[in-house]
C-alpha cells in the first residue's frame, strides 16, 4: 500500500471519528465549528506550502526523502 493510499484512507477514518464525535457531543453546531476550526487551522499550515512551479525546492525534498529509508 502506497503512502498517498494510507494518509487518504487513514484520514477518511480519522475525520469520520472525530466529525461523529463532534456530531455526538454538540449536535450540529459543534460539528460546524469543529470543522470551521481546521478549516482555519489547514488554512494557516498552507501558507508555508512552497510553489509548485519552483523545481529546485522539489527536487532537495524529494532527494531528502529517498535517504529516509
Amino acid at each position: 500500500m502506497g503512502i498517498y493510499s494510507t494518509y487518504q484512507f487513514s484520514g477518511e477514518f480519522f475525520g469520520g471519528i472525530m466529525g461523529g464525535l463532534s456530531y455526538k457531543l454538540a449536535a450540529s453546531s459543534g460539528l460546524f465549528l469543529c470543522l470551521t476550526g481546521l478549516m482555519i487551522v489547514w488554512f494557516i499550515l498552507s501558507i508555508g506550502i512552497c510553489n509548485i512551479h519552483d523545481t529546485s525546492k522539489i527536487g532537495t525534498f524529494t532527494f531528502a526523502l529517498l535517504y529516509l529509508h
